[in-house]
């Protein structure tokens, strides 16, 4: 499989959305969990501090954990952000940033929301694929 393309903010208005659902369900698949304290714990890993979704979790091994929306937006960009809470769709609005791909952002997002498994797994975003006419994603992430 070839490299993937690395969607951020900058460049999403651009980004196909294969290429969007390609960069976020390879990040979640890498990262392994959700970013959220209470889903982490089920884990049994430790959060040092858990801000909302879009905000960055921090295990105590100091790992950062960013949630489907938040792992468009690099370190840099997230400093810069005026609204740093929330929802995708709150984010879109309260940063100006581009209203393209948002409903499938926001399904990834949900998908995210509700893991309730020790990983992700590929199947998990299947649906999404098959809603959008997308390709699904392959079996290993990269």
């Amino acid at each position: 499989m070839d490299e993937y393309k690395v969607i951020t903010i900058e460049n999403l208005a651009e980004a196909t959305a294969q290429e969007v659902y390609n960069h976020i369900v390879n990040h979640l698949i890498i990262q392994g969990m959700p970013s959220r304290a209470s889903r982490a714990a089920l884990d049994g890993k430790s959060i040092l501090f858990n801000g909302p979704c879009l905000n960055r979790a921090v295990t105590l091994e100091g790992k950062i954990l960013k949630c489907a929306g938040g792992c468009l937006i690099t370190d840099k960009q997230y400093e810069k952000l005026d609204q740093k809470e929330g929802s995708w769709d709150a984010m879109v609005i309260e940063n100006n940033i581009t209203k393209n791909h948002q409903n499938l952002i926001s399904d990834l997002q949900t998908t995210h929301d509700d893991h309730r498994a020790e990983k992700f797994e590929v199947s998990e975003f299947e649906e999404i694929a098959d809603n959008y006419n997308l390709t699904p994603f392959p079996d290993t992430a990269k």
